[in-house]
């Protein structure tokens, strides 16, 4: 957007979770109901009002990672979000329309869904939250050991203010990133719930969701790509999207690309994952959260701002490859760990 002198507005306002999809649960385009899970407080607002911060994505970027001859660096991220924003909403109205349609997943849609939906995972206030707490549980573990004199001054320079925002811009600038996350959804089974009860579906301010189906004592199972792994996107009141791992929930790759019912079971479980893994809030067409309130009185501990996001579950990453994430701030290293996704051949 640009005033009318010609130079681009500042956008101030920034979305974490883009208002196209939103208005998907908005029952009158515009307006929903949210829930605070922090105190169980619920209100009727505007899609316009939530899931944003003042300058979420404001990130002093370097040379290689801003637009060359971008006059205002600092927005970099934001102006990209907006521009994979366009092709985004073109590609959920195909599939949800399709589905309206037809009753199946046009498969023409999927790479663009699949990039949406790895640059959603990595987009959110929670997802800052998740990345800055393992970013200082690796630099607890370095400096429990003994370092050289250069990896020791970089180190006292490493808790920047802004350095999760900066790290959350590296990834979701970094193309290879989002491909590899978008390459491994698109290997799962894709199938679409539908929801004809009469609960609605919820979102939330972190709506891409996984529950782990296989469990390992020593190895980390709830990444995007782990056996097992079962990743729910809510796309509307009435539908979801599911995606499973292919060889773990082999029984159903006969449903791959097609519909199934979901009972009132499928959607209370569906609505609690958004409760549990959301920042803070929740979203709906109407204003009964009684679920949520009552997983809060149950779980308390799910809805503290102050949680455990990282599990430790093995004594760590190996030590060069931690070292060596860290060092360059790139996160491959680290983010190979924790989601377990496929390393792709050639430099990195």
């Amino acid at each position: 957007m640009r005033n009318p002198g010609g130079r681009a507005q500042r956008a101030k306002k920034q979305h974490y979770v883009p208002r196209f999809y939103l208005r998907y649960f908005a029952h009158d385009g515009s307006h929903f109901y949210a829930c605070d899970t922090f105190d169980g407080r619920s209100y009727g607002t505007r899609v316009e009002d939530v899931a944003s911060a003042s300058c979420f994505y404001d990130a002093p970027l370097d040379a290689d990672t801003s637009t060359p001859g971008d006059r205002d660096p600092m927005q970099t991220l934001e102006r990209r979000l907006a521009d994979l924003e366009a092709s985004a909403s073109s590609a959920l109205d195909a599939l949800v329309n399709g589905i309206e349609r037809n009753k199946a997943i046009d498969r023409s849609v999927r790479p663009e869904v699949a990039r949406f939906l790895a640059v959603q995972v990595l987009r959110t206030q929670e997802a800052r939250i998740t990345s800055s707490q393992l970013w200082e549980r690796g630099l607890a573990a370095l400096r429990r050991e003994p370092l050289a004199p250069s990896l020791e001054a970089w180190l006292a320079q490493a808790d920047r203010p802004d350095g999760a925002a900066i790290t959350q811009a590296h990834l979701l600038l970094d193309g290879s990133v989002v491909q590899t996350i978008a390459d491994a959804l698109l290997g799962h089974v894709w199938i679409v719930g539908l929801n004809g009860t009469s609960t609605p579906l919820w979102t939330s301010d972190h709506p891409v969701v996984r529950k782990a189906h296989m469990h390992d004592p020593l190895v980390g199972t709830s990444g995007l790509a782990s056996p097992g792994i079962e990743i729910d996107f809510p796309l509307s009141p009435t539908m979801v999207l599911i995606l499973a791992e292919r060889t773990y929930h082999a029984d159903i790759a006969r449903l791959d690309g097609k519909t199934m019912a979901l009972i009132s079971d499928s959607v209370t479980y569906l609505n609690a994952q958004q409760a549990a893994q959301c920042y803070r809030h929740v979203y709906a067409s109407n204003d009964d959260f009684g679920l949520l309130r009552r997983i809060r009185k149950e779980r308390p501990d799910l809805f503290r701002p102050d949680r455990d996001r990282v599990d430790v579950v093995a004594p760590g990453p190996p030590p060069d490859a931690l070292s060596e994430g860290l060092r360059t701030r790139s996160w491959l290293a680290i983010r190979k760990w924790v989601y377990r996704l496929p390393r792709k051949s050639g430099p990195q």
